[in-house]
Protein backbone atom coordinates (compact mmCIF):
# COMPACT_ATOMS: atom_id res chain seq x y z
CA UNK A 1 0.00 0.00 0.00
CA UNK A 2 1.15 3.39 0.29
CA UNK A 3 4.53 4.10 0.81
CA UNK A 4 5.29 0.08 0.95
CA UNK A 5 3.48 -0.41 3.87
CA UNK A 6 1.23 -3.96 4.51
CA UNK A 7 -2.07 -3.61 4.19
CA UNK A 8 -5.27 -5.70 4.69
CA UNK A 9 -8.32 -5.21 2.77
CA UNK A 10 -11.65 -5.66 4.83
CA UNK A 11 -14.70 -6.13 2.22
CA UNK A 12 -18.38 -5.78 4.24
CA UNK A 13 -21.68 -6.92 2.75
CA UNK A 14 -24.39 -4.66 4.41
CA UNK A 15 -27.78 -3.54 3.53
CA UNK A 16 -27.87 0.00 2.16
CA UNK A 17 -29.67 1.44 5.46
CA UNK A 18 -26.88 -0.05 7.79
CA UNK A 19 -23.90 1.66 6.02
CA UNK A 20 -23.38 4.80 8.51
CA UNK A 21 -23.44 1.78 11.35
CA UNK A 22 -21.00 -0.42 9.38
CA UNK A 23 -18.41 2.42 9.11
CA UNK A 24 -18.86 3.12 12.92
CA UNK A 25 -18.03 0.09 13.85
CA UNK A 26 -15.00 -0.41 10.91
CA UNK A 27 -13.42 3.38 12.92
CA UNK A 28 -13.94 2.40 16.40
CA UNK A 29 -12.37 -1.24 15.68
CA UNK A 30 -9.82 -0.77 13.64
CA UNK A 31 -6.81 2.23 12.86
CA UNK A 32 -8.01 3.24 9.49
CA UNK A 33 -8.84 6.68 8.96
CA UNK A 34 -10.58 6.49 5.58
CA UNK A 35 -13.12 3.82 3.98
CA UNK A 36 -14.32 3.80 0.52
CA UNK A 37 -17.47 2.42 -0.29
CA UNK A 38 -19.96 1.52 -2.98
CA UNK A 39 -23.55 0.43 -3.21
CA UNK A 40 -23.93 -2.42 -5.22
CA UNK A 41 -27.14 -3.32 -7.09
CA UNK A 42 -28.43 -6.92 -7.50
CA UNK A 43 -30.95 -8.60 -9.87
CA UNK A 44 -32.88 -11.74 -8.50
CA UNK A 45 -35.15 -14.22 -10.19
CA UNK A 46 -38.25 -15.47 -8.79
CA UNK A 47 -37.81 -18.81 -6.70
CA UNK A 48 -40.40 -21.44 -5.63
CA UNK A 49 -39.49 -24.08 -3.30
CA UNK A 50 -40.17 -27.54 -3.89
CA UNK A 51 -39.47 -31.03 -3.53
CA UNK A 52 -38.22 -33.60 -5.68
CA UNK A 53 -38.77 -37.09 -5.53
CA UNK A 54 -35.78 -39.09 -6.08
CA UNK A 55 -35.35 -43.33 -5.59
CA UNK A 56 -33.17 -42.55 -2.64
CA UNK A 57 -36.10 -39.72 -1.10
CA UNK A 58 -37.51 -36.59 -1.44
CA UNK A 59 -35.22 -33.46 -1.08
CA UNK A 60 -36.01 -29.84 -0.96
CA UNK A 61 -34.78 -27.82 -4.13
CA UNK A 62 -35.39 -24.36 -5.16
CA UNK A 63 -37.29 -23.94 -9.16
CA UNK A 64 -36.46 -20.78 -10.91
CA UNK A 65 -37.71 -19.30 -14.22
CA UNK A 66 -35.42 -17.09 -16.42
CA UNK A 67 -36.57 -16.69 -19.83
CA UNK A 68 -38.66 -19.55 -20.03
CA UNK A 69 -35.72 -21.33 -19.28
CA UNK A 70 -36.62 -23.66 -16.04
CA UNK A 71 -33.79 -24.52 -13.17
CA UNK A 72 -34.02 -26.74 -10.64
CA UNK A 73 -31.21 -25.85 -7.80
CA UNK A 74 -31.06 -28.68 -5.48
CA UNK A 75 -30.87 -27.99 -1.41
CA UNK A 76 -27.23 -28.70 -0.10
CA UNK A 77 -28.58 -29.57 3.07
CA UNK A 78 -31.25 -31.57 2.20
CA UNK A 79 -29.13 -33.39 -0.29
CA UNK A 80 -26.25 -34.09 2.21
CA UNK A 81 -29.16 -35.48 4.36
CA UNK A 82 -30.39 -37.77 1.79
CA UNK A 83 -26.86 -39.19 0.91
CA UNK A 84 -25.73 -39.70 4.46
CA UNK A 85 -29.58 -41.79 5.33
CA UNK A 86 -28.86 -43.81 2.23
CA UNK A 87 -24.80 -44.06 2.12
CA UNK A 88 -24.24 -43.08 -0.86
CA UNK A 89 -21.66 -39.98 -2.42
CA UNK A 90 -23.30 -37.13 -2.49
CA UNK A 91 -21.94 -36.69 -6.68
CA UNK A 92 -24.65 -39.72 -6.94
CA UNK A 93 -27.30 -37.84 -5.93
CA UNK A 94 -26.37 -35.01 -7.97
CA UNK A 95 -26.25 -36.86 -11.03
CA UNK A 96 -29.75 -37.68 -10.27
CA UNK A 97 -30.89 -33.90 -11.11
Amino acid sequence: MKKNRPAYKLTVISKEKDIQKMKDIIFKETTTIGIRYKIEKRTELERENIYVDTKYGRIKAKKVVNNEEVYIYPEYESMKELAEKNNIPLKELYKLN
